[in-house]
């Protein structure tokens, strides 16, 4: 692919942090990075010699490992599931914020649909949650308001993510512009009332997205996707078993933008 393609292309990898802090005091913070892909530029990033598109490679970007166990492209597939809210997304250009397979291995907490008109502006974000029961849900996002260069909407929660959290609450999501930039800050706050109880965060900055980056992608960030889910399960423990969190036990799914995720059921249960 020549340099001049892939300068006009609006694909690009993210290199950043991502933080994690919740009320009762425990934080931390770890190199992280996330692809912004262009769903209808997968065809053409596809003919990476590091990346591949629906095959497997160094970094591999697969339909099927999103919005849950169905067939077809990812631009379909969410259509489908937003068409009973009368929306159709399919003449949007669509960024995928999310961290593609390495080394055949994936787990993604949260992947980020970025739905931009034809004119480059932000018409709605999409949020998908995968939680550790095997279950998924979709946010959407389509009051969003632009403040000193973010985009913020909020949505009352209705999917149980953690253990340690009941489904009390609401989330404020806020995003800065990935289309139309080269920074990222993205961020989701779960708050009650004037509390704040957990926040993740990412920030970073954008590279090209071009062989060269994806070889220094892969050297430098090894251990960053192998570790996403071992690091979940770890301060899990510690803030149950060494902190003394409560736990909460999960309600049954009770709507209709919850699914089958297309990751197994890492655990049933936290035992108390």
């Amino acid at each position: 692919m020549s340099q001049k393609l892939m300068d006009l292309m609006n694909s690009k990898i993210m290199f950043g942090h991502l933080m994690h802090t919740r009320k009762k005091i425990h934080q931390f913070r770890f190199r992280h990075y996330f692809f912004a892909l262009d769903l209808d530029e997968l065809e053409s990033i596809g003919k990476h010699k590091l990346f591949g598109w629906n095959k497997g490679w160094f970094f591999s970007f697969l339909d099927q490992d999103y919005l849950g166990q169905t067939t077809g492209s990812i631009k379909s597939k969410l259509n489908s599931r937003l068409s009973h809210l009368g929306i159709d997304i399919e003449k949007l250009t669509i960024l995928l914020v999310t961290t593609p397979r390495f080394i055949k291995h994936t787990f993604n907490p949260v992947n980020f649909y970025y739905c931009y008109t034809s004119t480059k502006k932000l018409e709605k974000v999409i949020v998908e949650v995968n939680n550790t029961f095997g279950e998924a849900h979709l946010y959407v996002l389509d009051n969003l308001i632009e403040k000193n260069g973010y985009f913020i909407d909020t949505h009352a929660k209705l999917f149980h993510v953690s253990p340690m959290n009941n489904m009390e609450g609401e989330y404020t999501f806020y995003f800065t512009d990935i289309l139309n930039t080269n920074h990222l800050d993205l961020g989701i706050n779960l708050h009650y009332e004037e509390t704040s109880f957990f926040t993740s965060r990412f920030i970073g900055e954008a590279k090209i997205f071009s062989d060269k980056s994806l070889l220094w992608l892969g050297i430098r960030y090894t251990l960053s996707t192998f570790l996403a889910l071992p690091r979940i399960l770890i301060h899990a423990g510690i803030l149950h078993y060494i902190k003394k969190l409560p736990i909460f036990s999960k309600p049954d799914p009770s709507s209709d933008m919850t699914y089958t995720s297309t990751y197994k059921p890492y655990i049933n249960e936290f035992k108390k």
